[in-house]
């Protein structure tokens, strides 16, 4: 199998751009739980098993299924890709491999993370946000890999399709901007008590009382909600 360097310039561009979709599909989980719940493992555990100063009710099991399939799912696709890219590059074997059993260990545990997480096991939340780290990890270090090779041709003065060097050269320069932190205002949530000022004015005081109903009652608050009860 050629090597990257070997390749005409013009598919090298297309491995830098298959590898800059890897990096961008993995690092978009990261998006997703930042708009979720949040990215820090206080709030990935709080998202299953519930939080009631966030208003957050503890996952059914069929969501966290789906949130086990869909990550089994994704990365099991984005390792077949990272593999793909990963034996074009000039890496040495024991590096190639290396990368390939941690991230398909780290698919495997990403799939597994969810139901941890939803099970009490201690320490869970923490292993899942690390396997996420891991996997966007290694996503950037093997775009690192494509890009260097892709780019050494460049160097020794081949000549391929006209201009297509400076189209990777600006992909990968977007990268790296994307990968800027940007400062962004943060959410800020309301306390209890702030919310129902909020939503009421005018109250010159404000309490709170805690209810526990007992199994008929409980029957008909469901029954009226037309979901199952999941605060206690």
């Amino acid at each position: 199998m050629l090597t990257l360097h070997r390749l005409p310039r013009a598919y090298r561009v297309l491995y830098i751009g298959i590898a800059l979709l890897l990096v961008a599909a993995l690092l978009s989980h990261w998006w997703r739980l930042a708009l979720r719940h949040g990215v820090s493992p206080a709030t990935v555990r709080a998202w299953y098993l519930g939080d009631e100063a966030a208003m957050l009710f503890p996952r059914a099991g069929m969501e966290v299924a789906e949130d086990a399939w869909a990550n089994v799912f994704h990365h099991t696709l984005a390792f077949l890709v990272l593999g793909g890219l990963l034996v074009r590059t000039n890496a040495a074997p024991r590096t190639r491999a290396l990368v390939a059993v941690l991230f398909g260990a780290a698919t495997v545990v990403s799939g597994l993370g969810p139901l941890l997480v939803w099970w009490g096991v201690p320490g869970a939340a923490t292993l899942y946000v690390g396997t996420l780290g891991l996997l966007s990890g290694l996503g950037v270090a093997v775009l690192g890999m494509v890009a260097r090779d892709s780019l050494a041709h460049d160097a020794r003065g081949h000549r391929g399709t006209p201009g297509t060097n400076v189209f990777a050269r600006a992909g990968t320069a977007l990268l790296l901007l994307a990968l800027l932190p940007r400062h962004g205002a943060a959410q800020q949530l309301l306390t209890e008590r702030q919310a129902i000022l909020k939503v009421f004015p005018s109250a010159r005081m404000a309490g709170t009382d805690t209810i526990v109903p007992d199994s008929a009652t409980r029957a008909h608050i469901e029954q009226q909600l037309g979901r199952a009860l999941y605060e206690p």
